[in-house]
């Protein structure tokens, strides 16, 4: 298997695996980058919470202006700045 496809399952199979934890707790917001280890699965994890109307409670002592760096999304981290 390839590195880039077997590192992809790898990211889906952790995806996977928190979208069944009834409330995740994400304590420190670019962790979720070093689990996922892509950008695009961290706004896939907050866009499946979100399609199926379950909470998700992420930390952070960053400023929201540097969450866009860390999601890679300006959008994501707007809409999640007004989820208060």
């Amino acid at each position: 298997m390839p590195r880039a496809h077997a590192a992809s399952w790898a990211a889906r199979r952790r995806l996977e695996r928190l979208g069944r934890v009834p409330l995740p707790i994400v304590d420190e917001v670019d962790y979720i980058r070093s689990i996922l280890r892509q950008r695009r699965c961290s706004t896939a994890l907050i866009s499946s919470r979100y399609d199926a109307r379950s909470s998700l409670i992420l930390t952070s002592n960053e400023t929201l202006s540097a969450w866009a760096e860390i999601f890679g999304d300006p959008v994501a981290v707007a809409a999640i700045a007004r989820a208060d």
